[in-house]
C-alpha cells in the first residue's frame, strides 16, 4: 500500500513538472512575441497571439480578431487547446525523427 502511494506522489510530481516547464515555455514565447518589433509597435492582444501560432490565430481569431482590451475567454481557451494540440504534434514528429 505503502509502494502504491509513493508511486501515485512521484507520478504526480512528474506530471506537475512537465506542466510547469510548458507554462514557462509558453510565457517565455509569449514575452518573446511581445518584444518583436511588429508587436511593440502594435500593443494588441491579436500581434502576440499571430506570433505565438498564426494557424491557431486564424482558426480561433481572424474573422473576428479582439478589439484592444476585450477579453473573450471562450476563445481565449480554444486558441489555448490548438496551441497545446499543436505542440503535441511537434514533440510527436520530433519524437518519430
Amino acid at each position: 500500500m505503502m509502494k502504491k502511494l509513493l508511486v501515485l506522489l512521484l507520478l504526480f510530481l512528474l506530471i506537475s513538472a512537465k506542466q510547469s516547464a510548458r507554462q514557462r515555455d509558453l510565457k517565455q514565447r509569449r514575452t518573446d512575441c511581445e518584444r518583436t518589433e511588429a508587436c511593440s509597435m502594435d500593443s494588441t492582444e491579436n500581434c502576440v497571439n499571430r506570433c505565438l501560432s498564426a494557424a491557431c490565430y486564424d482558426k480561433v481569431y481572424a474573422k473576428k480578431p479582439l478589439e484592444p482590451g476585450e477579453v473573450d475567454k471562450l476563445r481565449s481557451n480554444e486558441f489555448a487547446d490548438c496551441m497545446k494540440v499543436e505542440d503535441r504534434n511537434r514533440r510527436n514528429a520530433k519524437d518519430d525523427l
